[in-house]
């Protein structure tokens, strides 16, 4: 028995152009094979103003026996008469619209290779205990995002906000200069890894402070002199120290930013002598400088943070580095990762390579010359990354600057606990923090490996690494 449909009396008064432009909302329920469907239909009025219209479809039982059909779904843009079984006339098409005016790009988020919601998915939240601050943890999506990007980095000395482990876009830098950066520092002070770290150190001073108020000793205040004489000594040896630290830190970025352009360079020249070789030969040895170059950038990152337990494995890198040119249990795979110097052994398989391929292209002397030049950069940046690994700020300087702090701070509570009373105890924190803080912040710049974002680096040799084998055809 075919279901019947009626059209709606109102529809018929006001009348509705067949396929005119609506929308509906339907329900369904069919129990006991009675079927109901209710349609609300709101209709914009031509030139008379908005008008809405309800429409009710009653749908007739079946006979007992009979095969009950499901009809098909009513179109959702399609009002009118209802008839199931015969498709509906197409609708108008829509009025021509003007395209809409170019809108700028927005600005790269602050980590423009990761999602927060899908980093979460992927690998979890993780928790930080940091040292000197026992229990607590730090699940800060920062921190997350850079061990993700660079297990090597060593997590303890991080931040939540640090930019020093961070590759910053132009949204950071709008971020960096935030007038209201002063409020969310102060507001983010628990998350500060340098006040985490210098915690208990700085409750020692604190606890002598409570101590000398409570228990109302000195009875006389000491001569502050020889406190005020110190406290100027003490500046000078912070800033020398802090100086000397952050010169180490900019030279072994220099450092790495020259390693960036040489590595451009040779892909670039390897390129050229491929495109003007013309032979397959040539194309074959380009393509393996390339190679080689992108694996020495990750050799030389794993070879300065060899021996750390949150060190990461560097031969998945070189095995993908070397994939267009060799397998990955090939000899020169090998020779690679395990050997005692990885980045040795990477210059020397790309000297010879480049000598081949200076042969095969027949390039002029100029060239030579200047993949000469540069691989011998490459050497000089590895040899004074190792200078600045194995030679520290003298130790005895550390070790002074040390002492002098924890004895000027320890012994002030003796001059001020009179005259100050129990505003001390706040007072010798607050001060405590503020100079164990600078000194805590130069020793965790003066070796620069485990917070600079080296991983990034060797992600960019990579990207032009591969722009350049593309110019002379490989894919």
């Amino acid at each position: 028995m075919m279901y019947s449909s009626v059209r709606s009396s109102a529809a018929a008064a006001v009348g509705t152009p067949r396929g005119g432009r609506g929308s509906y909302i339907s329900s369904r329920r069919n129990h006991n094979k009675h079927l109901k469907r209710t349609v609300v239909v709101k209709q914009r009025g031509g030139g008379g103003g908005n008008n809405n219209y309800n429409y009710d479809w009653t749908l007739t039982t079946p006979p007992p026996g009979s095969q009950h059909v499901e009809p098909p779904p009513l179109k959702n843009d399609y009002y009118g008469d209802v008839s199931y079984g015969v498709p509906p006339p197409p609708p108008p098409p829509p009025p021509a619209q003007a395209p809409a005016p170019p809108q700028a790009a927005p600005l790269a988020s602050k980590t423009t290779d990761y999602d927060d919601e899908k980093l979460h998915e992927e690998v979890g939240p993780r928790n930080w205990v940091l040292p000197g601050f026992p229990g607590k943890k730090d699940a800060s999506k920062t921190r997350e995002k850079l061990h993700t990007k660079d297990p090597g980095l060593n997590m303890s000395l991080i931040s939540s906000g640090t930019p020093v482990t961070q590759v910053f876009s132009h949204a950071d830098w709008e971020r960096h200069r935030e007038i209201n950066r002063y409020f969310r520092v102060v507001y983010k002070i628990w998350q500060s890894t340098v006040f985490r770290r210098v915690f208990p150190p700085v409750c020692v001073p604190t606890i002598i402070a409570a101590v000398c108020v409570y228990m109302k000793w000195p009875v006389a205040a000491i001569n502050a002199m020889p406190f005020t004489i110190a406290g100027q000594v003490i500046s000078l040896m912070l800033v020398f120290r802090t100086n000397s630290s952050y010169q180490r830190f900019v030279e072994c970025r220099l450092h790495w930013g020259s390693m960036l352009n040489t590595t451009r360079d040779l892909g670039r020249v390897a390129a050229t002598c491929a495109r003007n070789g013309g032979n397959p030969e040539s194309a074959a040895l380009a393509l393996r400088v390339s190679c080689l170059t992108e694996s020495f950038a990750w050799l030389l990152k794993a070879h300065l943070r060899a021996g750390l337990p949150y060190h990461d494995d560097v031969e998945p890198n070189v095995v993908e580095a070397m994939a267009p040119c060799s397998d990955a249990d090939s000899e020169d795979v090998k020779f690679l990762t395990k050997g005692a110097h990885g980045p040795l052994n990477c210059l020397i398989l790309l000297t010879d390579a480049c000598w081949k391929l200076k042969d095969s292209s027949n390039a002029p002397f100029e060239v030579s010359s200047e993949l000469h030049k540069f691989l011998q950069t490459l050497c000089g940046v590895m040899g004074a990354c190792e200078r600045l690994l194995k030679t520290p700020i003298p130790l005895s300087y550390t070790r002074h600057a040390g002492r002098t702090l924890m004895m000027f701070l320890c012994l002030l509570p003796l001059t001020l606990a009179p005259a100050m009373g129990w505003t001390l105890v706040p007072a010798i924190f607050i001060l405590s923090y503020l100079l164990l803080g600078v000194d805590e912040i130069g020793v965790e710049i003066e070796e620069p490996f485990a917070i600079l974002p080296l991983t990034p680096i060797c992600e960019s040799v990579k990207s032009g690494q591969k722009t350049c084998r593309e110019t002379f055809g490989y894919k």
